[in-house]
């Protein structure tokens, strides 16, 4: 029987993920839309068993079946649904287990049900602590028991699925077109702008500001929750095919909420919707800008040479990803 293992949350969990969830995304191509970061390594100040979660949203769960033999070249095990109505489950080790994919269709409700669980758990220290106190507890009483262990949470994890699910609905982000003559807009610009000047030379600098961005081939969405500005997005069209995103950022309060991934995937569809064949970005190179190259990779965007008017520059990062 697997015993129950838990240890301090450790903050090289996110990079582990990081790495894996771009060898995920390489190895099974095309049919991946995303990979999200769940289970406990996900949420800072836990205890967990050291073993990554992975939520995989496909486009066809047929189409990954046919391509489990590449994960199981890298090391997993296919265990079809493993008890859950419409999951493909992967495990990566068997008694050493390292790695877990839980791989969901597009629209499967289990994806917003991992999704804002984390995203709660991460909002709300409090529940973060009972949780914590809930597993050490239980790993103490069933040491050798998994399944007891993971039955005594079922009740705690049910309480904060309801409470995750309605603090969802009440802070459901409001992406809209912005006409950038808020004064909350020009707060956040101006944060962008001044952490660009940290870190990049005035040569390699191509955030742009408010007028920049009022330009007519531009298009600016900012992203509200209730009353707070979190966020926003813009979406450059360089020609009948091509799209460049520009000026995505999230406010310094709202960090690690997700909130990056569902903007990033906004611009993706509009640019979609206007039939662009190819959507382009530059961003940094320096280590700052790690986060944004992981999310970037992430979504199916990969490097490229520089485009439009942009020149090589050891500064710079370019990327793109094809419609």
């Amino acid at each position: 029987m697997q015993r129950v293992f838990l240890v301090p949350h450790d903050p090289g969990w996110a990079e582990a993920f990081a790495r894996e969830s771009l060898s995920i995304a390489e190895t099974i191509g095309d049919v991946l839309v995303t990979v999200h970061h769940i289970g406990s390594t996900a949420i800072p100040g836990i205890h967990a068993k050291p073993i990554i979660d992975m939520l995989a949203v496909v486009r066809d769960l047929s189409l990954l079946d046919e391509r489990s033999p590449r994960l199981e070249a890298l090391g997993y095990e296919a265990r079809g649904e493993f008890g859950i109505a419409g999951r493909r489950y992967f495990r990566k080790g068997d008694r050493a287990r390292t790695h877990q994919i839980h791989a969901f269709a597009i629209g499967s409700p289990q994806i917003e049900r991992h999704l804002a669980f984390r995203d709660f758990m991460r909002a709300h220290p409090v529940h973060a602590r009972q949780y914590d106190a809930l597993k050490r507890r239980l790993a103490e009483m069933h040491p050798d028991d998994i399944a007891s262990y993971t039955d005594g949470k079922d009740g705690f994890i049910a309480e904060m699925d309801a409470k995750a699910a309605a603090w969802r609905v009440a802070g459901a982000l409001d992406i809209r077109i912005d006409d950038l003559h808020g004064p909350e807009i020009a707060a956040l610009l101006t944060e962008h702008l001044e952490d660009m000047a940290k870190v990049s030379p005035p040569e390699s600098r191509h955030a742009l500001n408010l007028d920049g961005l009022r330009q007519p081939d531009i298009t600016f969405w900012s992203v509200w929750q209730g009353s707070d500005l979190v966020g926003c997005g813009a979406l450059k069209e360089l020609d009948a095919t091509h799209g460049e995103i520009k000026s995505m950022r999230v406010s310094r309060a709202h960090l690690r909420r997700g909130i990056a991934t569902r903007v990033l995937d906004h611009l993706i569809g509009e640019a979609k919707r206007r039939g662009y064949r190819r959507l382009s970005l530059e961003t940094g190179s320096m280590a700052f800008f790690e986060p944004a190259h992981r999310l970037y990779a992430k979504a199916g965007f990969r490097l490229c040479a520089p485009f439009a008017s942009y020149v090589e520059d050891p500064n710079s990062t370019f990327m793109s990803m094809e419609l």
